[in-house]
């Protein structure tokens, strides 16, 4: 069965868009909502009708991005007149329309919606984005001895109903159709005693399964003017059924449309106010029976990183710090955090003799959100004959009336308030449910919530503890893959030194040292390598052999052998752009600049360096003295630039310009310093 008739609960919602004169008779096309207004339009003089209002027109709107209604606006084209035009319905191809309107040019009275005054259906057809009126429906009574009114497809558009209060009925208004063959409308066939009273029907609605809604003010069910529904049936329909609150309410209620593929629709009604109202629903399956499973948050968890080997060999070990502030000096534990909120887990390796920091493993970030649905709090698992406490835990800012809640266990109630104590007597598995409403106000209406969670009720005692928690595996550098999905596996560094600048090889941090190193670069920090690693035991075992020597060295951790690499030799002589042989991003801060030079020179290295000035800064270092064909500029512009890159005042500095394709032909500044030969 379709949801549309399995659903028994609604939410409206008063239409933002509403005047204070009557609005009402909604209908949907896509993204449009055309209605129905006596509202005041600005720049034209009105007549005004013996009830103080304006004649009505039809108006059109739509949601925008920001969720916000768009301002109605009169529909485009030649619709509108100084007379009523009102309830329409629109071809699925969106290119004809029927309308409802006077039939002569004068009115001594208001329309009422009873239609009980001369009224009749019209054609438009939407040319050029607009829609133009050109033709009257064929049965309209061309005496003006009878209305005919609020048109509605159907059935792909080969139906049109329509109520009129034409001779031959059962009553006052009574609905009618007529079928299109051959490119005509049949004559109009009368619905049957089954939908019509001897009192008013009108407002026909057939939605996408084929159900009629439509309006009655005479049925033993009405409360003044109600809105029913029949189902389709082989030959017609079958008997009509008062739709429940909060479609229907003790005032009229009429004019009930649905958007074609969805679960939303609106409906007119003067609760509320002395003035017709258009109100939005959203129909729901019955809560109590379809319930939203239970997702209360959890907050405990039992937390590992099986990807690194044991340290059981080595005098280091793994050290989780979590932000909360607490630390565990174990392979796996557990963890319960108090709160919402953001968490870092670091897994770091620690020295066990020097207490220091060897390398952070691996960090993870783990966000425990406040649910915005209703959730049972509380465990899943019940002792059979021990108390068991479960709580109801409602969103910040709801609307839910906790004086309405009640608890069920297998569909037999067991409690009601925000608070369940309950001791089971039968062992064996349960479906919790909690059920709910919204509070209803004046322009929303009460909703029905249902939220079930699956019990275990087990023979155990009541002192035996019953685990919650949730396993949460840390994600190891190991398994991070780029965004092809290709592995990237991680490289493991021994450095001896790092810096911000290349340093020469009389550095003491590199002179005072017997180890050999390569220079090797990240993009912002030059990095002198001792060894390198694919594995982390192996690196650690290297580094425990270096400290035992008193050596220290600190571990870098990359995961791509591209992370660090070699910076490019390079040679004396003119240097222009034409000598860059290739541009990478290491990072969104630094490019690294590769030349081709290939003369003796100890090393080089080039960093193209995004600033908002965009300056360009080359250091290099050589044996040798080296002529450049660049000129000097003043010391004090000298100065500046070596104190914005902490260079030493005793070095020689160089400065050109040029036009470079990595900066988008932007003037930058090349800043080349040299150290004293050696």
């Amino acid at each position: 069965m379709p949801i549309w008739l399995q659903a028994q609960s609604y939410e409206i919602v008063y239409a933002p868009f509403n005047s204070a004169e009557a609005d009402f008779g909604g209908t949907f096309y896509e993204e449009q909502f055309l209605f129905t207004s006596a509202r005041q339009k600005t720049a034209i003089t009105y007549n005004v009708d013996t009830l103080n209002q304006f004649f009505t027109d039809l108006y059109a709107t739509q949601i925008l991005v920001n969720g916000q209604w768009q301002n109605p606006a009169p529909l485009t084209g030649r619709v509108n007149t100084m007379m009523n035009e009102a309830q329409c319905t629109i071809s699925s191809d969106g290119k004809q329309m029927y309308y409802t309107g006077n039939l002569k040019n004068a009115l001594s009275k208001k329309k009422e919606k009873s239609e009980k005054y001369e009224l009749g259906i019209f054609h438009a057809s939407y040319l050029n984005k607009e829609w133009i009126a050109d033709k009257e429906f064929e049965y309209n009574c061309s005496q003006s001895l009878y209305s005919c009114g609020h048109p509605c497809y159907a059935q792909n558009d080969s139906t049109l109903y329509f109520s009129s209060n034409q001779p031959g009925g059962f009553g006052g208004s009574d609905i009618y159709f007529c079928e299109l063959i051959n490119g005509a409308w049949s004559k109009p066939k009368n619905l049957g005693p089954i939908i019509n009273t001897p009192g008013n029907e009108f407002f026909p609605f057939i939605n996408d399964y084929g159900t009629l809604f439509f309006s009655s003010d005479s049925r033993t069910e009405s409360e003044g003017i109600d809105i029913f529904s029949c189902q389709s049936i082989e030959d017609g329909f079958d008997d009509p059924i008062r739709l429940p609150e909060p479609i229907n309410s003790q005032d009229d209620d009429f004019a009930y449309s649905e958007k074609k593929g969805s679960n939303k629709g609106c409906i007119s009604s003067n609760r509320n106010d002395d003035n017709d109202n258009i109100y939005f629903f959203t129909k729901y399956e019955d809560n109590y029976n379809h319930c939203i499973t239970n997702a209360a948050p959890i907050f405990c968890y039992s937390i590992s990183d099986e990807n690194y080997p044991s340290l059981d060999s080595l005098p280091y070990l793994y050290e989780w710090q979590i932000s909360d502030g607490k630390h565990y000096s174990s392979s796996q534990f557990n963890h319960c955090f108090s709160d919402f909120g953001t968490y870092n887990i670091a897994l770091n390796i620690r020295d066990t003799l020097t207490k220091n920091l060897v390398l952070v493993a691996s960090t993870s970030e783990l966000s425990i959100a406040q649910p915005t649905d209703p959730y049972i709090e509380g465990a899943c698992t019940w002792i059979k004959n021990s108390p068991a406490k479960i709580h109801l835990v409602l969103p910040k800012e709801s609307n839910i009336d906790t004086t309405q809640i009640e608890w069920f266990l297998n569909d037999a109630i067991i409690g009601r308030g925000q608070v369940l104590t309950y001791q089971a007597v039968n062992s064996g598995e349960y479906t919790l449910q909690a059920r709910l409403k919204t509070k209803a106000t004046k322009k929303i209406s009460a909703k029905k919530i249902c939220v079930e969670q699956i019990i275990q009720i087990e023979d155990i005692k009541s002192d035996q503890p019953v685990p919650y928690h949730k396993t949460l595996a840390i994600a190891s550098p190991d398994q991070v893959s780029d965004a092809n999905g290709t592995l990237l596996l991680p490289k493991y560094y021994l450095s001896l030194a790092r810096n911000l600048n290349s340093i020469p090889p009389s550095d003491k941090r590199l002179s005072s040292s017997t180890l050999e190193t390569l220079e090797m670069t990240n993009g912002i920090d030059f990095i002198y390598v001792v060894e390198e690693f694919s594995d982390i035991q192996s690196m650690l075992q290297a580094h425990h052999k270096y400290a035992a020597q008193g050596i220290q060295l600190e571990v870098i951790k990359s995961l791509t052998h591209e992370s660090l690499y070699y910076p490019t030799a390079g040679t004396s002589g003119k240097i222009e752009p034409s000598n860059v042989s290739a541009i990478s991003i290491p990072d969104a801060s630094y490019l690294d600049l590769r030349s081709n030079y290939e003369r003796s020179l100890r090393y080089t290295s080039a960093i193209l360096k995004i600033e908002s000035t965009m300056r360009l800064q080359i250091i290099s270092y050589y044996d040798e003295t080296i002529t450049l064909e660049m000129a000097k500029h003043n010391s004090e512009e000298i100065k500046k630039q070596l104190e914005a890159y902490n260079v030493e005042p005793a070095q020689t500095t160089f400065f050109t310009e040029y036009r470079s394709k990595a900066t988008d032909n932007h003037q930058i500044k090349l800043i080349l310093q040299y150290p004293n030969a050696q």
